[in-house]
């Protein structure tokens, strides 16, 4: 299990405690924290779209998306242009 967190900026992270204890308690789960607004030493300045390709997503069976609209419908249709099917994306749209 991967979890991609994405952010506009570092101010905007948030359960980092949290994630840090499933990590080190999980073997199969990790994480990656992500900026879209500003470059950061131990934080990478990368859009959630293109992180989605094909040898990216190739290894995981479902998706969970959740964020802005405009975000979120551009993660469904990229995943779909990589034959994921719709059944495996689930998403929740904020307003």
């Amino acid at each position: 299990m991967k979890f991609l967190f994405w952010v506009r900026k570092q101010e905007d992270l948030f359960y980092i405690d949290e994630l840090n204890t499933l990590s080190d308690n999980n073997r199969n789960f990790s994480y990656e924290w992500y900026t879209s607004r500003e470059q950061l030493d131990w934080y990478t300045k990368w859009y959630v779209t293109l992180y989605l390709t094909e040898e990216n997503v190739k290894n995981f069976e479902e998706f969970y998306i959740c964020g802005m609209p405009a975000m979120v419908d551009a993660c469904e249709t990229r995943l779909k242009e990589l034959g994921i099917s719709e059944e495996s994306i689930f998403s929740e749209k904020y307003t």
